[in-house]
């Protein structure tokens, strides 16, 4: 059992029977590598039309990235976020179309070191389209080679590192939701990749956890509950060598006794609150006290089930 406050779900793509060809993806990588190097650069460019897609990505000018470059910045940032939204929808093309050729593309261009770049280096709305492209592709890859590729160059774990250093609320839930994206793919397979051996760390677990503390929002602390069930659920030794730790076991106890503990105190509150009022008034402190209750009762539900 979960908590009832829903889930925090990447945009879905509108195929509208778009088709793509190789070219047209190689275009597209392309002008997504030119837009970083515009960035790093903090000069204006003009991407080429060579291989631009059919839903308007050729002739995309980069404006300058640095702060107070006025509407030059905000044409860059508009343009690379359609450009990153793009291509996912072009890879996911390829992987309903039952071609692995377009991911290929997507790897031997290094897309994935191409788009932690744009996250870490520019702007808070380009970092958030990243984070719900790599959701996408994560959540869509048919393909149990293109998964492993996409996932063992350590580029997730760099975007998941730098998502919690941001202080964008939109950002930080959108990370979450790609904690909990990354966990329904977790098993014996895929958790290596989430595991840094050399630091003797659990990345995805630890982010999972310290979201549960910062995300004020209850849609995303209900993503990092997720996540976390998901990973205590897996049966793998390798990942219960660092999850069974009794540090690891402290810490995630001392989260979930303190969201309870707050729910208690929203209840007792709730109950408390005076019933004087009119009719409309008092049905909303009813539901106010009903929400409470079942928040608190699906948290019981979660720790049995953990």
């Amino acid at each position: 059992s979960l908590p009832r406050e829903g889930r925090c779900e990447v945009p879905s793509i509108g195929w509208a029977g778009m088709k793509y060809t190789l070219a047209e993806m190689r275009g597209i990588c392309g002008k997504v590598k030119a837009a970083l190097g515009a960035a790093s650069g903090g000069q204006a460019s003009r991407m080429s039309n060579g291989g631009a897609g059919p839903a308007g990505a050729g002739g995309l000018e980069a404006g300058p990235q640095p702060a107070g470059a006025g509407g030059g910045t905000k044409k860059w940032e508009a343009e690379t976020v359609e450009l990153i939204r793009l291509l996912a929808e072009v890879v996911i093309y390829g992987e309903r179309s039952g071609s692995e050729a377009y991911f290929e593309v997507f790897a031997e261009e290094e897309m994935m070191a191409t788009l932690v770049g744009l996250a870490t280096r520019t702007t808070a709305s380009v970092g958030v389209q990243v984070v719900q492209t790599v959701s996408i592709l994560v959540q869509n890859l048919r393909h149990e080679e293109s998964l492993f590729l996409m996932l063992s160059s350590n580029h997730v774990n760099e975007l998941v590192a730098a998502g919690e250093l941001s202080s964008d609320e939109e950002a930080r839930a959108n990370l979450v939701s790609l904690l909990k994206t990354l966990s329904l793919r977790l098993d014996s397979q895929t958790v290596q990749f989430f595991i840094d051996d050399a630091a003797d760390r659990f990345p995805l677990h630890d982010a999972a956890l310290r979201a549960i503390d910062e995300s004020g929002e209850p849609l995303a602390r209900a993503s990092a509950l997720t996540t976390l069930l998901n990973i205590y659920k897996l049966d793998d030794p390798h990942a219960r060598r660092f999850v069974d730790r009794a540090e690891t076991r402290a810490a995630f106890y001392a989260q979930l006794v303190g969201l309870m503990s707050s729910e208690i105190d929203g209840l007792a509150n709730a109950v408390g609150r005076p019933r004087a009022g009119s009719q409309l008034e008092r049905r909303r402190a009813a539901a106010a006290v009903e929400s409470r209750r079942a928040q608190l009762e699906d948290l019981f539900y979660y720790a049995r089930d953990v």
